[in-house]
């Protein structure tokens, strides 16, 4: 069977709806008329099923669509939660969450920081329109990942390179994706997060200066993923 990907292509694809949509950088001057065929392409893109992006693939003249985490999840940020289908969308990513990436959450049957990050994210994104089934499912989901995550920052605040590391990203960006899936459950927020009005973080404040001190000493501070990671402990500005 011959399969011919007629679109999908997540770092590029990012970058065009990061900067267009966005209006970035803002000196610069788009062709006319670039931000409405974006959005009208990502419009047609998205799968009204599963509310989800990803590769489409030709098998003859049958079209088959799969539902990739990545794309979604950056289609859906730099849009800021722009998009259609979130019901659908947070329905398919519960769905999934055993599955293997692309198509899932795990890496190896194991959780991933970056994966982690990027199903948080759409949690907070779409939790307005998830249901109390689903959202039950999710706060399920979201502990197990939290508890998982805080297992990873070792005492000494270094980030455990043996489980959960991505190999085909930099330091950094590892520990930007630890920073950024906590700051996206809002437990550096101060307040009760989006998931669970009931919950309370008593650690926090520990997690938060272990995982600074562990930046601090490993990482270079000039480095765009360290700034990233500094700015979801709250250390600097975005």
């Amino acid at each position: 069977m011959d399969w011919i990907t007629v679109t999908h292509s997540t770092p590029s694809l990012a970058d065009s709806v990061k900067l267009i949509l966005n209006d970035v950088p803002t000196n610069y001057t788009y062709v006319p008329d670039l931000k409405m065929a974006l959005s009208t392409f990502i419009a047609r893109w998205q799968d009204p099923s599963t509310g989800f992006f990803g590769p489409w693939y030709l098998d003859g003249d049958k079209v088959i669509k799969k539902s990739g985490l990545s794309p979604t999840f950056h289609v859906a940020s730099y849009t800021n939660g722009m998009i259609s289908y979130w019901p659908h969308l947070m329905t398919t990513l519960l769905q999934i969450k055993d599955n293997e990436y692309p198509y899932g959450w795990l890496e190896g049957g194991k959780m991933l920081h970056h994966h982690n990050m990027d199903v948080m994210r759409l949690f907070k994104l779409g939790w307005f329109w998830t249901d109390k089934a689903h959202r039950l499912e999710a706060k399920e989901a979201i502990e197990k990942m939290l508890a998982w995550c805080k297992t990873k920052i070792l005492p000494e605040g270094k980030v455990d390179r043996t489980d959960g590391w991505s190999a085909d990203d930099s330091a950094a960006a590892n520990y930007s994706y630890v920073a950024a899936f906590l700051h996206h459950a809002d437990y550096f927020k101060g307040e009760t997060p989006f998931w669970d009005r009931h919950r309370k973080f008593p650690e926090m404040e520990d997690v938060r200066l272990r995982l600074l001190h562990g930046i601090m000493n490993e990482l270079d501070l000039n480095d765009t993923d360290t700034r990233g990671a500094l700015e979801s402990l709250g250390v600097i500005g975005g």
